[in-house]
């Protein structure tokens, strides 16, 4: 291959990445209007310095032998690109299962503030949880999930 197919290549993976990024970037606007605060200049500058940092990053990576795809790669390394320019962070809520129809199947710890109590990371909230009483056991049916505010 010439070298300038080789860029030819870059060049293309780099642009299918700063799409991406700009699609998750529209995407995300919709649930979090902060989003649309910042000027547009300094997206687009953003998304052309992330779409090469992660071509940098994952430009070699075999999708068939990789553990996420493309699609779930890009969109994951967006967000959190996305999320901490304009510093929204992520934490991690405990849910437990209601059995029964509902539109939300799961019950949120509170806080007394009757908020969702909120965690730093998965291990903050999983050693919370056993010095409040709950065994590992226990732990196996609670759901961890991501949220970011």
């Amino acid at each position: 291959m010439a070298y300038s197919d080789i860029q030819q290549t870059e060049f293309n993976r780099a642009t299918e990445n700063l799409i991406e990024i700009t699609w998750t970037y529209v995407n995300l606007q919709k649930e979090f209007p902060k989003l649309s605060e910042t000027d547009s200049m300094g997206w687009k500058q953003m998304f052309v310095v992330w779409a090469n940092e992660f071509e940098e990053n994952y430009g070699r990576t075999d999708w068939d032998e990789s553990e996420k795809t493309y699609q779930e790669a890009i969109e994951e390394f967006a967000k959190e690109k996305i999320f901490q320019w304009v510093g929204i962070r992520k934490y991690i809520c405990i849910g437990r299962h209601i059995e029964g129809i509902t539109l939300n199947p799961y019950e949120w710890l509170m806080e007394k503030g009757r908020k969702v109590k909120l965690f730093e990371n998965e291990v903050e909230a999983k050693a919370y949880l056993r010095t409040n009483g709950y065994s590992d056991e226990d732990l196996e049916f609670l759901k961890f999930e991501e949220v970011w505010r």
